[in-house]
């Protein structure tokens, strides 16, 4: 036996009663199969057989609740009174403020931006960056750009308490006859010619 086989339809019911009364956050496939089988008097295990069918019922049953309960509650969209602030935020906002927290922005990115619609913050928000010098292409920065301009900011930060003319830059030279002058002063000197000057 396979857990592909089809769930019966008298466990049907049996399995919505268990739906409809268990706590649906801490509710899992596999604890609605042992509570049928504990309803039904079977093995533990037996109704693993059904394990996809199961599941497939119990996601048909929670998504049959789902539309009752938006019903319920008007959308954000739908409510005039319910203003911008109430819009989910769509990605183009949460890839610029991912950008601001890596560029270490501020809440300034944001400020005063509450009443308007979301295109209007997008709009507000990359004049702000340009503003400052923090550029992207089209209206969102990618998951690269905002790497670069973190990395960037990043170097910026380690560099601000270092003295820039301590830094060496180019290849390090050295000298060809250096070896040479090593060699001479190692070499024995006569003594006669230091007692003549002396």
């Amino acid at each position: 036996m396979s857990s592909q086989e089809p769930l019966p339809e008298d466990y049907k019911p049996k399995v919505a009663s268990i739906v409809a009364a268990a706590d649906k956050a801490e509710m899992t496939v596999k604890s609605v199969r042992r509570r049928l089988e504990s309803d039904l008097g079977l093995a533990k295990g037996a109704c693993d057989v059904y394990k996809d069918a199961i599941k497939a019922h119990v996601t048909a049953l929670l998504d049959e609740t789902t539309p009752a309960a938006d019903e319920a509650t008007p959308a954000a969209d739908e409510s005039p009174e319910a203003g911008p602030e109430a819009a989910p935020e769509d990605r183009r906002l949460a890839a610029l403020k991912k950008l601001g927290t890596a560029v270490r922005f501020g809440p300034s990115l944001v400020r005063g931006l509450k009443d308007l619609t979301n295109d209007e913050r997008v709009r507000e928000m990359k004049k702000r960056f340009e503003a400052k010098g923090i550029e992207f292409h089209g209206a969102a920065p990618t998951a690269e750009e905002i790497k670069s301009h973190r990395a960037r900011k990043q170097m910026e930060i380690d560099a601000d308490g270092m003295d820039e003319s301590n830094i060496i830059s180019g290849k390090r030279r050295r000298i060809a006859a250096a070896p040479r002058a090593v060699a001479k002063a190692l070499a024995p000197q006569d003594e006669d010619d230091e007692e003549e000057f002396v």
